[in-house]
């Protein structure tokens, strides 16, 4: 492996995740059709931010997040899509789609929930107060 193939490893850009696995000998990612050659310096790190520095859970965490999608696929296509598919898949960006409003909702009610008083947000995104 050469450098270039190891930043394409921990590239984090969409093009560059899943490839170069191949450690040593990068003939077994030509083999699998994981290669990818550099086309640009990547970005390094991880695709969404982490909440945790523990190093059990910043090892498993994803481990847990396909597990959380098996039990939550409707049928065996979609387990298999899962376990086999790749990031963009359609099952895959249902799953971000569903943590990111799942985020927002949480966050929009403790915002709600810690406010002294019940506020309005107007379209320009301004807080006013509630008249009664």
């Amino acid at each position: 492996m050469t450098p270039s193939h190891h930043r394409v490893h921990h590239g984090s850009d969409a093009h560059y995740l899943d490839k170069n696995y191949g450690s040593t000998f990068i003939i077994w990612d030509r083999i699998f059709g994981t290669f990818k050659a550099e086309e640009g310096r990547p970005t390094y790190g991880i695709t969404k931010p982490v909440t945790s520095y523990n190093p059990v859970y910043l090892v498993f965490h994803e481990w847990a997040d396909i597990v959380s999608d098996i039990k939550k696929a409707r049928d065996g296509k979609e387990v298999y899509q899962i376990l086999f598919g790749k990031p963009g898949d359609e099952v895959i960006k249902n799953r971000e789609l569903r943590e990111q409003s799942e985020t927002e909702t949480t966050k929009l009610k403790s915002n709600v929930a810690s406010s002294p008083t019940p506020i309005l947000v107007s379209n320009e995104n301004s807080l006013l107060k509630k008249e009664d």
